[in-house]
């Protein structure tokens, strides 16, 4: 055995035994690095299915992976199998079934893929169980969010029922929709999940569109944007393997009672709209699918328009192009993103930015995402199972703003401790340096 082969079995049995790994019917958008592997095999052509809708459905990806012969694949590709095929028996053998989570931020800041440092501090506790027919999740917390009061939540607890193709399911769960990394147009900005009851419906090898995914279904937003609830429905489908297709459609309702999510919008922007829509299209493109394994990098396109949206941000739109591949023994994923909202050039909205005292009462997770913003950098899976992100933001309201953002995983005492680190020039973020740090373990 020559000496990659040894670094990769010696990655993979890392992998094994030290990733945190959680019991649940779905790939959610908590890791950022799993979504990275499983967007290179989906660019390798080894997973057909649709794979911009989090919560995924592990069922149509399970299947192609059993399917797939890993002696077949490339050192690079094969790294990523593992990493997903791990996660895959984690959840059907129901590896964390119980689990204890402690988390801080001194301040909060933007949300990305995977990435939610929305609480002054929290601690969590959780007892999960999949099986065949259906799987549930029990979360306890009690923590403090910015600009709330300290109090318990159930934040990450769900049930879900199978009936073949269907699935019914409530709880609250973070989503993140749409091929971005950085940014989503698809959802109003949440900084924190929303309950909700929903359906889905995904299946493959279907005629003419050969996959499908649709989730439609009520949730109670009081608390996670400036409506007090909504109706939101996805629909995804990959009907070629170099094509990936989404549309999504909110229909909201009804005034949020919570301050922090209502001020930006009624006070502000002046919105007392009593109800509102939006319709998102989103695109994502690998030319070079049918090479992709014998590729070193298989760089993809991807993009997202939001055509109707009765808050003024009607045309916002997001393009981005990334790629992953293997350095070494270092797994690595670019991403260059650019979000535009015609709301970062509204006069209102700039003018109350510089010294608002609200800023500083946790309001700047709803903020963010009505910048331009140009996001420049990637995802670093080291063969010891240690992670690191790094990313260059180039902000613009009314000025130009610059921020910087890292964060760093490693295994810890059977546990995943991370650790991350934002700073910002902008005038309007009282709060220059923002730490914050977590523990997740499972046993």
């Amino acid at each position: 055995m020559d000496w990659w082969k040894n670094g990769l079995f010696s990655a993979v049995i890392l992998c094994l035994f030290t990733t945190s790994a959680a019991a649940s019917p779905w790939l959610e958008p908590d890791d950022v690095y799993l979504r990275s592997n499983l967007q290179r095999l989906a660019e390798a052509g080894i997973i057909t299915s649709s794979v911009n809708t989090f919560p995924l459905p592990w069922r149509e990806i399970g299947q192609e992976l059993k399917q797939t012969q890993p002696h077949t694949l490339s050192k690079e590709l094969r790294v990523a199998y593992m990493h997903l095929r791990h996660a895959l028996e984690s959840a059907q053998l129901m590896r964390g079934q119980s689990g204890v989570k402690l988390k801080g931020a001194t301040a909060a800041t933007p949300s990305a893929f995977g990435q939610y440092n929305v609480s002054r501090w929290q601690t969590e506790g959780s007892y999960s169980m999949t099986e065949r027919s259906f799987a549930f999740r029990a979360n306890a917390n009690y923590g403090y969010y910015h600009g709330e009061s300290p109090e318990m939540n159930w934040d990450g607890g769900f049930l879900a029922v199978n009936l073949g193709d269907f699935s019914f399911v409530g709880g609250a769960l973070h989503k993140w929709w749409g091929p971005g990394w950085q940014s989503s147009l698809a959802l109003m900005p949440q900084g924190k999940p929303a309950p909700a009851g929903y359906i889905t419906y995904s299946r493959n090898q279907i005629p003419v569109i050969d996959n499908i995914y649709i989730e439609t279904g009520g949730a109670w937003l009081e608390d996670a944007s400036p409506w007090e609830k909504g109706w939101l429905t996805r629909l995804a489908t990959r009907p070629l393997p170099q094509v990936e297709l989404g549309v999504t459609h909110a229909y909201y309702d009804g005034h949020s009672d919570n301050r922090g999510q209502s001020w930006l919008w009624r006070e502000i922007l002046g919105k007392q709209q009593e109800t509102g829509h939006q319709t998102t299209l989103d695109l994502r493109l690998t030319p070079w699918v049918n090479h992709a394994r014998q590729l070193a990098i298989t760089p993809s396109v991807y993009g997202q328009y939001r055509i109707n949206d009765n808050l003024d941000q009607q045309n916002a739109y997001l393009v981005g192009i990334d790629g992953q591949t293997m350095v070494g023994d270092v797994l690595a994923r670019f991403v260059v993103e650019y979000r535009h909202n015609p709301l970062a050039d509204n006069r209102e909205l700039n003018a109350m930015l510089t010294g608002l005292d609200e800023l500083g009462r946790g309001k700047i997770v709803q903020l963010n995402s009505l910048s331009d913003q140009t996001s420049v950098g990637g995802y670093l899976q080291l063969a010891n199972n240690h992670e690191i992100s790094l990313f260059y933001h180039h902000e613009k309201f009314s000025q130009s703003y610059q921020r910087l953002a890292t964060e760093y995983r490693l295994p810890l005492f059977n546990g995943l401790f991370s650790v991350a680190l934002h700073a910002s020039d902008a005038d309007w973020q009282q709060d220059k340096v923002q730490l914050s740090s977590s523990w997740d373990y499972r046993f």
